[in-house]
């Protein structure tokens, strides 16, 4: 059965696609790195929305070349796509676990940093800006020419000192 995927659910206000989450803990058991990723992709937006009218053989060789790609040019202290991979199961069981709780967080009082990265994945922007929404006391920075790999990996355009010290100013 196949599951619509809707990118109006960012932080899944509603039911999280539960199909396609099972469907790639079963990819990731069975050792199919190349159609996770694929599946992967499909539950978070990731890519360009032309993607959802490729057929998905043609997106499992795409995905299988990047992760062959990605396995040598990857060195230590980083981990390559495919250990990665696999811990995206605890992500999505966050997802599944937070899926339509949105509004539960209005009650929580504590004071939050909403920290993101202006060339980080859509998925993710939208995901602060629908908790900018939600919780009360809340301030959110966004880090210009920064995407999600900024805390850490240098490798890739990290800036860890430049969220080191919004995260310092924040706990001030």
């Amino acid at each position: 059965m196949r599951e619509p995927y809707s990118t109006s659910r960012r932080l899944y206000p509603g039911p999280a696609p539960t199909l396609a989450i099972a469907r790639f803990h079963e990819e990731v058991e069975r050792g199919q790195l190349d159609a996770a990723m694929v599946t992967m992709m499909g539950v978070v937006g990731l890519g360009p929305g032309v993607l959802a009218v490729v057929p998905r053989p043609l997106l499992r060789l795409a995905s299988k070349t990047v992760l062959a790609l990605d396995r040598r040019r990857v060195r230590a202290p980083y981990a390559p796509l495919h250990e990665l991979l696999p811990a995206m199961r605890f992500d999505f069981r966050a997802v599944q676990e937070l899926a339509g709780k949105l509004g539960a967080l209005a009650s929580v009082n504590a004071e939050v940093l909403l920290l993101g990265g202006s060339k980080s994945p859509r998925y993710l922007r939208d995901a602060l800006a629908a908790l900018e929404q939600t919780l009360p006391r809340r301030q959110r920075l966004e880090l210009a020419g920064l995407d999600h790999s900024a805390p850490w990996n240098l490798d890739r355009g990290g800036r860890p000192e430049v969220v080191a010290k919004a995260i310092r100013e924040f706990l001030r």
